[in-house]
């Protein structure tokens, strides 16, 4: 390798290890069925990207190759400049509260715990305690970051759905998440806890990246930086670039699912 190919790749290295994701034409498919085709994006720290598209069109799986849970056939996936798998522990995954059992007996401690298992050289198996107070100490900062302090001795199952999400969040601050990861995360809450969410993801993208599945285009115009537009390949936007005519073309028959107000956050041409 040449001097200057090599100085080329050292620094094409430091530019993605300040870039929490880097995708550089990566295809992906499942058998014989391509789910993505050559799609390349990066997101930058303190960035709100959301990810859009109609479903079956790989938002997930872009989801599940930033987390290292599958490999691209084709092309490069960084996380902060490295592998997923190696980077994955500086990202917080946070689910829809309705995946969780809701027979599971557990308080909101203790699920914002699970946020901190295995840091420190923490135990597995250490769910039920004594907790390090250092450990109880994350717990209520992130708590109280996502305005649920003074909850952490009640049940789980017992908060409304909005609350349930928001300590689903906590749990991924609490492990010190530099990145988050979320599907989807108002799919089963009430406009008044939507829009709860919605702006608590405004005020905490300024401490942390964050790619947001979304089928609201409201928020996407509201609260992002940037738009992936996915369905099998990949067109990138600014939020305020997001047309009717667009989402038309990406969505065509499930436009319906996407539009709960037609005036809200789309700009028409």
């Amino acid at each position: 390798m040449s001097t200057k190919s090599a100085l080329k790749k050292e620094q094409r290295s430091l530019s993605g290890e300040k870039l929490p994701v880097r995708f550089q034409h990566v295809s992906f498919s499942y058998g014989e069925e391509e789910i993505l085709k050559d799609i390349s994006f990066a997101i930058k720290q303190g960035d709100l990207a959301a990810i859009i598209g109609p479903n079956g069109g790989g938002k997930t799986t872009i989801l599940k190759l930033i987390l290292g849970l599958i490999e691209a056939d084709r092309g490069e996936v960084e996380l902060f400049g490295s592998a997923p798998k190696i980077s994955r522990a500086r990202v917080g995954y946070v689910p829809q509260y309705s995946l969780f059992d809701p027979l599971f007996p557990a308080s909101v401690r203790d699920v914002v715990m699970m946020g901190r298992l295995g840091l420190n050289g923490g135990s597995l198996f250490k769910r039920l305690g004594p907790y390090r107070k250092s450990d109880l100490e994350k717990c209520s900062r992130a708590l109280a970051e996502v305005g649920l302090d003074g909850l952490e001795g009640r049940l789980f199952t017992a908060l409304s759905g909005g609350q349930r999400q928001r300590v689903l969040i906590a749990r991924a601050l609490a492990g010190d998440a530099e990145l988050l990861l979320m599907d989807e995360p108002t799919s089963n809450v009430d406009r008044r806890a939507e829009k709860e969410i919605y702006q608590l993801l405004g005020s905490l993208k300024k401490e942390r990246s964050i790619i947001l599945v979304s089928h609201d285009t409201a928020v996407v115009s509201s609260i992002s930086d940037m738009v992936l537009c996915v369905n099998r390949t990949l067109m990138q936007h600014d939020s305020c670039e997001l047309t009717g005519d667009m989402l038309q073309k990406l969505y065509g028959s499930e436009m319906h699912l996407v539009l709960h107000d037609p005036h809200a956050g789309v700009h028409d041409d």
